[in-house]
């Protein structure tokens, strides 16, 4: 079914809006939103708007293998792909990405797509990272069940980032082997879907140079680190915000959380999803249905504002749209047609 993919995800976030709607008293959720800390809230978000630099300097560090990126270029691209990512479905914004810096930086779009994923696979292994450190040395008000849950969770996530690590480490270090082996296992499809996808994987293999070599390794390690507990500290200020005196690892849980809940499908920037995630996770520690969903409330809010505000801004500075830059002759197809 067309579109079946996004009607799913605006299923899923429609029931869970009016499932976390239904459990709440309005009054007390209009006193707990209306009781907010603005001076820490707005430290926050300036917090939460550095985390677009953060991520533009570590993305730096993927794409030298490649060419030397102007920082202004980088975070142009990563405001602009952040806030795609918010208005439109199925992570639409990566690609986006990918074609603002293939376009501005004359990259192959296809080789700027590969340093994409390997920066979500990064951000991936380093949430991980995080979780497995909340276990070990964090209080945390898990029961067994939630605690099996989330054990589970966390293995089956991180079996799934090696296995993607593991092919693209093959596909850098082998690609001739790989793309035979892809073309044996597509010779079912039509001749030019296969020729497609061997040139569109021949192109990304060029984007995968990071993994070859350890020059950069301690940056991202150290950029990835820095961006993470970035947005560990902003959840934690939004908690302050509201006057909940909860421990600094209720930031980092949140962030676990709000990790796995925006892999389920879902409408256009994470609705539903994420603020279930959140009220889940504050429930936890004991806050009430009100104050929890008012923190996820506002939480999402500033995410999603100053993130539209920063790639709107971007697109009016190169004076481009979405549409020019979701066309279909734009995404992923090899050099890029000219600089902006």
């Amino acid at each position: 079914m067309k579109h079946g993919h996004l009607w799913i995800g605006i299923g899923i976030s429609l029931a869970l809006v009016v499932y976390l709607f239904s459990r709440v008293d309005y009054g007390r959720l209009w006193g707990a939103l209306t009781s907010v800390n603005l001076p820490l809230l707005a430290f926050a978000s300036a917090l939460l708007a550095s985390t677009l630099a953060l991520r533009s300097w570590r993305w730096h560090y993927i794409l030298k293998p490649l060419k030397t990126v102007g920082f202004g270029n980088l975070v142009t691209a990563t405001s602009i792909g952040m806030m795609a990512n918010m208005i439109f479905p199925a992570r639409l914004g990566e690609i986006v990405r990918a074609v603002v810096i293939g376009q501005r930086e004359r990259i192959d779009t296809s080789a700027s797509f590969a340093t994409v994923i390997v920066e979500r696979l990064l951000d991936g292994f380093t949430i991980l990272f995080i979780f497995g450190v909340l276990l070990l040395v964090a209080p945390l008000p898990l029961d067994r069940t939630w605690a099996r849950a989330m054990r589970w969770g966390g293995l089956l996530t991180l079996a799934f980032y090696l296995g993607v690590l593991g092919f693209l480490l093959c596909l850098h270090h082998a690609r001739d082997r790989v793309l035979r082996g892809v073309q044996r296992l597509a010779r079912v499809l039509p001749g030019r879907w296969v020729d497609g996808l061997v040139y569109f994987l021949s192109s990304f293999s060029d984007g995968l140079q990071t993994l070859g070599g350890r020059d950069f390794l301690p940056h991202l390690i150290i950029t990835s680190l820095i961006l993470w507990i970035a947005f560990g500290l902003y959840n934690f200020l939004v908690v302050l915000a509201f006057d909940l005196h909860l421990p600094l690892s209720v930031g980092f849980l949140l962030l676990v959380f709000q990790a796995f809940a925006v892999m389920i499908p879902s409408s256009p920037g994470f609705v539903g999803t994420y603020h279930a995630a959140s009220v889940a996770c504050l429930t936890l520690w004991g806050i009430t249905a009100e104050s929890a969903l008012s923190v996820a409330l506002v939480m999402h809010a500033g995410n999603f504002f100053i993130t539209i505000a920063f790639g709107a801004g971007s697109l009016w500075v190169i004076g481009a749209s979405l549409r020019d830059l979701l066309r279909r002759d734009s995404a992923l197809k090899g050099t890029p047609t000219s600089a902006m």
